[in-house]
């Protein structure tokens, strides 16, 4: 869910913010079309180099078909993310964790209608150090279980990362 500072490996807090397209697959995809998804979070460093854990919120917007309907995704996360490689470089990493998330329809038309649930997120990235911060472009797949069974979406996304009190 973020790419880490390379300076993260002093056992130091990495806050992350990202956006990107809002891609939707599966049945979200009969509806919903291309939107933007935002990101953001802290990730703290934990037992071997390149293995962190952390929490991240999520909030995006998908239009529809029908002029004045969209559906808005907002949620929360815990991850596991691993880097592979040197962090003070260009590197890899992997993620993936539970969440819950708030699928919320408002139309012009129709009556608007939210149901929340329990979700799981996984995906890669490439770190870009950029001196002080650093650069990540990322792929994540989220999708829903129980009332949300069915939200599927694929978000591209790009960021940065930066160590809180270097």
């Amino acid at each position: 869910m973020g790419g880490l500072s390379a300076q993260s490996a002093s056992a130091q807090a990495t806050m992350f913010l990202s956006a990107g397209a809002g891609i939707p697959v599966s049945d979200y995809a009969d509806y919903a079309s291309v939107g933007w998804m935002a990101q953001g979070g802290v990730a703290f460093p934990v037992g071997s180099p390149g293995l962190a854990v952390g929490v991240g919120g999520l909030y995006g917007s998908n239009g529809h078909d029908i002029d004045g309907d969209r559906t808005d995704l907002l949620g929360a996360a815990a991850f596991v993310q691993y880097t592979i490689g040197d962090p003070a470089s260009t590197s890899g990493y992997v993620f993936g964790g539970p969440g819950y998330v708030k699928h919320s329809f408002m139309s012009d038309t129709f009556p608007d209608a939210s149901a929340s649930g329990l979700a799981a997120s996984g995906g890669a990235g490439v770190n870009i150090p950029m001196g002080g911060l650093t650069g990540y472009v990322e792929g994540m797949y989220l999708t829903g279980f129980g009332d949300i069974d069915g939200t599927d979406i694929v978000v591209a996304s790009v960021g940065i990362s930066f160590v809180l009190n270097p």
